[in-house]
């Protein structure tokens, strides 16, 4: 991962202006990132099919392994408003592929509008009624932007030690804290054997 360790680069360096760190990751075994859960936001369900409070997302598959080739078994027909057979067509032309089985749709969960083209393009309806008692998952990001930076771990370390600057390196809790979160489950051992000035240990101890 990376660490956006300042906001502007240092001034000494020599040609491109260094604001990032590298987080280097390890696991000793099969180990899965703690994502985050939050509630669905009302505001995005801004549509109303059916006469209830909806969002839509696109049907056709997007990006990495969007094609018929990729994934056969999503390439199948639906039925447009017409009552003609409509198949997934990637953005290059090609034979593209649905992001849902055909079990998992219905004539209610599927809305038609047309594209700048003209052309008419089916979207999943998720209605706010059906999902709003389950969490959104937010998947964890490699670039780290908004955990804190050095210049905020330095105060921290000021404030500490009655303003002596005890390490030319201190890491912000916030940068440690959001590691823990993603890596770490209740009464899990946190281990940090370099020590330094101990902001793991802080951060794990407020956990």
């Amino acid at each position: 991962m990376i660490w956006q360790k300042k906001k502007g680069g240092s001034q000494d360096s020599e040609n491109f202006a260094k604001e990032h760190e590298y987080i280097l990751c390890y696991q000793k075994e099969k180990f899965t990132i703690i994502d985050t859960e939050i509630d669905h936001d009302i505001q995005d369900f801004n549509k109303t099919i059916n006469g209830k409070q909806a969002k839509i997302l696109k049907l056709e598959k997007w990006g990495n392994h969007s094609l018929r080739t990729d994934r056969p078994t999503l390439y199948y027909a639906i039925k447009d408003p017409s009552g003609n057979d409509f198949y997934p067509i990637a953005p290059n032309g090609e034979e593209g592929c649905w992001r849902k089985k055909p079990e998992n749709l219905d004539s209610e969960h599927i809305f038609w509008q047309e594209n700048s083209k003209g052309r008419l393009i089916p979207y999943e309806v998720i209605y706010y009624d059906e999902i709003k008692n389950a969490k959104r998952v937010i998947k964890t990001r490699t670039i780290f932007t908004e955990y804190g930076t050095t210049t905020e771990a330095t105060k921290e370390i000021l404030a500490l030690f009655n303003g002596t600057k005890l390490f030319d390196t201190p890491k912000p809790e916030a940068l440690l804290q959001r590691i823990l979160e993603i890596s770490t489950q209740e009464n899990d051992l946190v281990l940090d054997f370099f020590a330094g000035s101990d902001t793991t240990c802080a951060v794990a101890h407020k956990a």
